[in-house]
């Protein structure tokens, strides 16, 4: 009954997942334009390309990442189940 009236707030937001998202993947990818049409110092331009690969990563992972409740009951039910297999032997 819990899990009918208990959901999880962040499968509700796939319109700012998709929309913070795709507003990152935009604006890393202009500020890698900027980046590639400096000419000089190429090693900060070279530190600027691979902090936006970085980024890019962090996002990703925000993106598909499980959230706090999420990981809470997937521990939770690792628990039940580990009790449960303990006591049935």
């Amino acid at each position: 009954m819990g899990a009918m009236t208990d959901p999880l707030p962040e499968s509700n937001f796939i319109w700012r997942r998709w929309f913070s998202y795709v507003l990152a993947c935009a604006l890393m990818g202009f500020v890698g334009w900027i980046i590639a049409l400096l000419n000089t110092p190429k090693e900060l331009a070279n530190l600027g390309f691979w902090l936006l690969v970085l980024l890019w990563w962090v996002v990703t992972y925000h993106m598909i990442a499980p959230s706090a409740e999420q990981i809470a009951r997937i521990i939770q039910s690792a628990r039940i189940a580990i009790r449960g297999k303990d006591e049935g032997e």
